[in-house]
């Protein structure tokens, strides 16, 4: 049995794919903590797990609920803080350059064998390997290096085999790293420079440190190796997958613990649409007047009826002349819904794409920011359903795409093949393995 850590960043959106892998390591026999900051511990020892806390000090019970509010709240500069984790990031780097600090306290306590690191964490996973403690760095985010191409996850661009194609995606990638350092002037805090900093303190190469999409990440190689959990279908092509890149299963959590759905109020014989924009539904700024459309939708169309999840930050009252035919809720465990759904109306996020490509539900897409544009451009890249615009969507266009994706059969078709495949790759758990060959036989921690 050996003792593993598993870290991921502070969202649920994190969280939550990582728990299916962290039971099958139980089941191995295997103890797993997880790090993580004090708000996650109820959620993290209801799935079963020992908790070790990240930064309490810096981030004590209750930060996550006011960021939330921050997040709804505010706008610019203040916003981009909120919504980048500029302070979690700072306090982290800053913490791992630290020669005695409350991370590698815990680690070292509790004998970590072995730690599985969310690859936004790198500053984390470089500390961690320095101590001489196997690191896997765990993504569960398709945020990969430039290729051939291949466009950054954060554009909607759909690559082709048309001679312009490569270069319209080496111009998004341009214009990404001009985004990206245009964020870090508006937030004071220089991602890529900070993580240099953190992965040269510990002996690590410059060089290790490339720009992506989304956070700064390590240059793929095979001293941290990086599992995706995603399978490589739903990706676009890339020219080659580099070594120490693993796509893998999709790590879908058909067991978490969640209160049982209500289905007296459901027909049947009508088809059910589901309708969320994730647990951060409040950081879209269009958010209450896309809840307000698809719920006028509806109105308009009896024959179809509707399970919405408001999120944390919306109530049922807020919206108005609500028809029969549709079920306002904050939360709904979309494992309980999607197999009985004929279609998904999501922001995009890779959580809940995945599931309904498990679940084999064609979905319309309506992306909010960070990776969502990417993923909505492989939902309809490999005819998965469409995509939309949050803010320009009306009654009447949704309805004609909603008509489309349920009476298509092409769009079921499709994403029963993809199912299949993610199924089969969940079945043969080739994260599990991988994993468990980079437990070492016997364990040297420095101090």
């Amino acid at each position: 049995m050996a003792t593993i850590v598993i870290s991921m960043f502070p969202e649920e959106g994190h969280l939550i794919p990582s728990f299916k892998l962290g039971k099958r390591l139980k089941a191995q026999g295997h103890q797993v903590y997880y790090l993580a900051l004090a708000d996650f511990e109820a959620y993290v020892r209801s799935q079963g797990f020992d908790y070790l806390a990240l930064l309490p000090e810096e981030f004590p019970l209750g930060f996550r609920a006011q960021q939330i509010e921050r997040i709804a709240t505010t706008s610019g500069r203040s916003f981009l803080r909120e919504v980048s984790h500029t302070a979690f990031y700072r306090a982290l780097c800053q913490t791992v350059l630290e020669p005695q600090n409350s991370i590698k306290a815990s680690l070292l306590e509790v004998g970590a064998d072995l730690c599985l690191i969310d690859g936004f964490m790198a500053p984390l996973s470089l500390m961690v390997r320095h101590m001489g403690i196997a690191v896997v760095s765990l993504s569960i985010n398709i945020n990969l290096p430039q290729a051939a191409n291949y466009p950054p996850v954060v554009t909607n661009i759909i690559p082709d085999t048309t001679p312009a194609s490569p270069s319209k995606a080496s111009m998004a990638w341009k214009f990404s790293g001009i985004a990206v350092k245009v964020t870090n002037l508006l937030v004071g805090f220089n991602f890529q420079k900070a993580l240099t900093k953190v992965a040269t303190h510990f002996g690590f190469p410059a060089d290790l440190i490339v720009p992506a999409a989304l956070f700064p990440r390590l240059r793929p190689q095979l001293e941290i190796p990086e599992i995706v959990l995603c399978p490589q279908a739903f990706d676009f092509p890339r020219p080659n997958v580099e070594q120490g890149i693993f796509y893998c299963e999709p790590s879908i959590d058909l067991d978490r613990q969640e209160a049982a759905f209500d289905w007296a109020q459901i027909d049947p014989s009508k088809p059910l649409i589901f309708c969320t924009l994730g647990s951060q539904s409040h950081i879209y700024k269009q958010s209450r007047r896309f809840f307000q459309t698809v719920i006028d939708t509806l109105r308009e169309h009896p024959e179809w009826q509707l399970i919405m999840a408001l999120g944390s930050k919306f109530q049922a009252h807020e919206f108005h002349a609500v028809p029969a035919n549709v079920q306002l809720l904050q939360w709904a465990s979309v494992e309980q819904i999607l197999p009985r759904a004929s279609v998904m109306i999501t922001h995009g996020g890779v959580g809940a794409v995945k599931e309904c490509l498990y679940f084999n539900l064609p979905m319309l897409v309506f992306p909010g920011n960070r990776d969502q544009p990417g993923y909505a451009a492989r939902v309809v890249y490999h005819g998965l359903g469409l995509m939309g615009a949050m803010a320009k969507v009306s009654a009447q266009s949704l309805a004609t795409m909603l008509t489309d994706v349920i009476q298509n059969p092409s769009f079921k078709q499709r994403v029963t093949e993809m199912g299949a495949e993610f199924r089969a790759l969940e079945a043969a758990m080739p994260a599990l393995e991988l994993i468990q060959s980079k437990l070492p036989n016997s364990r040297t921690v420095a101090s």
